[in-house]
C-alpha cells in the first residue's frame, strides 16, 4: 500500500458498493480497512487526499457513466449515487458539466 494511487483505489472500490445503500461513510470505509480513524486520516493525508474528495470523485465517475450508458434516468442515478435530492444531482451535474442530466445522456 505504498502507492498512494493504490490506496485510492481500494478506498474507492470500497466506496463504490455502499452508494447506493446510503452507507458509503467514512466510518464504513474505516471498518472495512481495519484502520482506526487516526491512522485513516493519516493516511489520507499523507496521499493529499480527504474522504470527501474521494468520495465526490466516486459520484461522479459513476454519474458520467450511467448517463453515458442512457439506461437510467436521471432520479435513478441520483438515488444509486445517495443524493436524495434529484434537484441537487442537476445541479451538481450542471456545474461539473455545463450540461443538465438529460444533456448528458446519450440517447
Amino acid at each position: 500500500m505504498s502507492n498512494p494511487s493504490g490506496f485510492r483505489t481500494l478506498v474507492e472500490n470500497i466506496i463504490a458498493p455502499f452508494l447506493s445503500h446510503a452507507e458509503a461513510s467514512l466510518k464504513t470505509v474505516e471498518l472495512r480497512l481495519r484502520m482506526s480513524e487516526r491512522t485513516f486520516a493519516r493516511r489520507l493525508s499523507h496521499d493529499g487526499l480527504t474522504f470527501g474528495e474521494i468520495l465526490d470523485q466516486v459520484r461522479r465517475e459513476m454519474a458520467l457513466r450511467d448517463l453515458a450508458e442512457g439506461n437510467l434516468q436521471s432520479s435513478q442515478i441520483a438515488w444509486l449515487l445517495s443524493i436524495r435530492q434529484s434537484s441537487s444531482f442537476s445541479q451538481g451535474c450542471r456545474r461539473r458539466t455545463g450540461k443538465s442530466p438529460s444533456e448528458n445522456h446519450s440517447r
